[in-house]
C-alpha cells in the first residue's frame, strides 16, 4: 500500500469497526529464508506497507502474496512466510485500537 494512503485508509477502517481513537505505530518483522513467523494481531490491525516479492502473508482478514487480490490489512493470527532463501524485513503500520 501507498505510504501516503495509510492514514486515510485507516482512519475509515476504525471508523468500519465501530471506534473511533487509535494509534499507529511503525513495525518491521525480520523473517528468516524459508521461515514462518506468527504475529497476534487480535486487538490490533496490521497494514502492509512493503515486502520482498518472496513474502506471503496470511490471516482472517486474507492473504497477500498468493495471487492478483492482495490484502492489505491483516488481523488475527497473521502468518507471515518467506519462500526466498535470503533473510528479510517486513514493514508494517501497525493500528493499536483503543476504547
Amino acid at each position: 500500500m501507498q505510504p501516503e494512503l495509510i492514514p486515510h485508509f485507516v482512519e475509515r477502517r476504525v471508523r468500519e469497526l465501530g471506534y473511533s481513537r487509535f494509534v499507529l505505530d511503525y513495525e518491521q518483522v525480520q523473517v528468516a529464508g524459508g521461515a514462518t513467523t506468527q504475529l497476534s494481531a487480535y486487538n490490533n490491525l496490521y497494514v502492509l506497507c512493503d515486502s520482498p516479492k518472496s513474502v506471503r502473508i496470511r490471516s482472517e482478514l486474507g492473504a497477500y502474496g498468493y495471487g492478483r487480490r492482495n490484502i492489505h490489512e491483516h488481523r488475527g493470527t497473521v502468518e507471515i512466510e518467506n519462500t526466498g532463501t535470503e533473510d528479510c524485513w517486513v514493514s508494517f503500520v501497525k493500528v493499536i485500537i483503543q476504547q
